[in-house]
């Protein structure tokens, strides 16, 4: 399921060869509400760290946050799940905005 939300990359990321190319819903149990997003993140050059992603309404509010450790090489693509409180209504997400931590991750 697209997320049809707007994605904001702080300059951090790409300081460090990373992007994020979309963002989708991560469904729980079938008919179940969603457990969070799922974050494609690409790397052009190793990197390891925190990625943390913040979640905004309509109003430019700020109703989400949330962390991932991470640790790519070169040339790695793959989706990162951003697990979310309960209380985050998900549909009521209209911006993600990213940012990268370097730091050994683990």
């Amino acid at each position: 399921m697209r997320s049809g939300r707007a994605i904001v990359v702080d300059p951090t990321l790409a300081g460090a060869g990373l992007n994020v190319t979309t963002v989708n819903d991560i469904q729980g149990d079938p008919g179940g509400v969603p457990l969070g997003l799922s974050a494609y993140v690409v790397s052009s050059a190793s990197a390891s760290g925190t990625l943390r992603a913040q979640m905004f309404d309509a109003m430019n509010n700020e109703i989400g946050r949330t962390s991932v450790r991470i640790d790519r090489r070169a040339d790695e693509a793959k989706y990162e799940a951003l697990i979310l409180d309960p209380e985050v209504r998900r549909g009521d997400i209209r911006k993600i905005a990213f940012v990268f931590k370097p730091g050994a991750a683990g």
